[in-house]
């Protein structure tokens, strides 16, 4: 689309293409080779005229050329797509598979880089073995925002993050049929840059989201085939309830970032907590062992307790992509990702039940009698050499595509504080991610302490309603390292 300002403040504005522009396979070809000219692509002229007011209308363009896109074709008249025989196994492989490559990359002559067709005849490849053509590599997350070949080897304690059941993370690409981005301009699908403004501050650069990064890669080329896996250590929190069972949702998005700044979607999976014991029987293919004596299908749904923290294991969904030299591979966690998903309403749910609803619709729900209506989580994920978060990639190639050797990304680990709510009419819950003991001071913007609470690890829960509405800082200094954070508090 393209805004022309002409006399002043008004403007005309063209939309190009107004709606999905359809064409058989073979006119597709002719098309991109240059051969024909692409016609009727539907328009929409806009304007806004002070005095005369707005309006639009909708046009059709006349034939536009289209350069050639297609490299490598010798000119030869497209005629139509030959015919093929589906049924004969010699004909037509099994499966094929389009392995993705990096786009406007200086390595991409590199044939192991991506963007071509791949025939086989079982999907997912095997692995596990030495001579097998994938074979797994994990991404472990550091508190500090980190993501590395290396897990931790000491607690480093948790992240947390909100996660508000009508505030939700917005869907932004992937394989979608009927989803819309936020703006309802076009579908939400595919492979999109999500550091465009117009949707970083729905899916990515906001509160209830948190990103992990590699190093750049140093080889020409890492190629993931298969499912990838995630695994986390995590728990829920819901502010002014101490304990009593409770539901929540986990999503993890993987990025690809360019070295010029371009974030692009590859991939994501999801685990509904109280689905946990069925996701990771789903991972292991364990029906009929020992730990599950019951087809995978009858594995019950639970609830979980808040404040406990749980083992989630998952399988992502499938994907064949390969990320350049130089690039990084981010990891997006979060627990909405809607309207892809329903929004979780962190509420406890009955067996055999579901609860469904739309974010906002004032809905409640009726847990053993009593009637609960949906309520803010912090949700927090833990990094330690016990509870080593990580994410599990079917690395393809008989050889490791990224070597493990890697700088530092990132400066030394700080933990980080979340204040919840802010504002607040009174009570208020400090989460940090250290592993350490801390002191909380309550301060005027005069820097003066007005109250204080008690030491505290992870979280604290303090009553500031004797406060009078206006600004105050939180202030949080570790008992053995001194470290200090701040944080601006409204109390209304």
């Amino acid at each position: 689309s393209a805004s022309i300002p002409f006399a002043g403040t008004a403007f005309l504005r063209l939309r190009v293409p107004a709606d999905t522009v359809r064409l058989e396979f073979a006119d597709l070809l002719r098309v991109l080779a240059g051969q024909q000219p692409v016609a009727n692509i539907p328009a929409e002229l806009s304007w806004e005229v002070p005095l005369l007011g707005n309006g639009s209308t909708g046009i059709t363009l006349p034939p536009i050329n289209v350069p050639p896109i297609i490299p490598g074709l010798d000119g030869t008249p497209i005629e139509g797509i030959a015919y093929r025989n589906f049924e004969d196994p010699n004909e037509v492989p099994n499966i094929r598979l389009y392995v993705i490559g990096p786009n406007d990359d200086p390595h991409q002559s590199n044939a192991l880089l991506g963007s071509y067709w791949l025939s086989v005849d079982s999907f997912p490849l095997a692995e596990g073995n030495v001579d097998d053509p994938v074979h797994r590599r994990q991404l472990y997350l550091h508190q500090d925002g980190s993501l590395t070949y290396l897990p931790p080897v000491v607690d480093e304690g948790s992240t947390s993050y909100v996660h508000d059941p009508d505030d939700p993370i917005r869907t932004i690409g992937g394989s979608n049929m009927i989803v819309r981005t936020p703006d309802n301009q076009r579908d939400s699908q595919g492979q999109f840059e999500l550091t465009n403004p117009l949707y970083a501050p729905t899916t990515m650069d906001r509160e209830g989201v948190i990103q992990f990064i590699t190093a750049p890669i140093v080889e020409d080329s890492l190629c993931i085939l298969g499912f990838p896996r995630a695994q986390l250590w995590a728990r829920s929190n819901i502010p002014g309830v101490d304990n009593g069972p409770t539901d929540t949702d986990f999503f993890v998005r993987i990025v690809d970032v360019y070295p010029d700044g371009r974030e692009y979607f590859v991939q994501e999976g999801a685990v509904n907590a109280r689905a946990r014991d069925y996701a990771r029987a789903l991972v292991h293919n364990v029906a009929g062992d020992m730990e599950y004596p019951h087809p995978v299908d009858d594995i019950p749904f639970t609830n979980i307790d808040i404040g406990e923290v749980y083992e989630y294991e998952f399988n992502m969904l499938p994907i064949a992509y390969t990320f350049g030299r130089d690039h990084r591979i981010k990891i997006l966690v979060s627990s909405s990702n809607y309207t892809r998903y329903q929004v979780n309403p962190n509420l406890p749910i009955n067996p055999g039940e579901f609860f469904r609803r739309v974010p906002g619709d004032g809905q409640t729900y009726i847990y053993q009698g009593t009637e609960m209506e949906p309520r803010v989580a912090i949700n927090s994920i833990h990094f330690s050499p016990e509870r080593p978060s990580n994410i599990s990639l079917p690395v393809y190639g008989p050889q490791l595509s990224v070597s493990a050797e890697e700088p530092d990304p990132l400066p030394a680990a700080r933990p980080d504080m979340l204040l919840y709510p802010n504002p607040t009419r009174g009570e208020l819950t400090i989460h940090v991610g250290g592993t350490e003991a801390y002191q909380v001071a309550v301060l005027d913007v005069s820097g003066g302490l007005v109250a204080a609470g008690p030491r505290f690890k992870d979280r604290a829960v303090m009553d500031l309603s004797m406060l009078a509405p206006g600004m105050y800082m939180i202030e949080l200094r570790g008992m053995e390292s001194g470290h200090r954070m701040v944080q601006r508090l409204v109390r209304h």
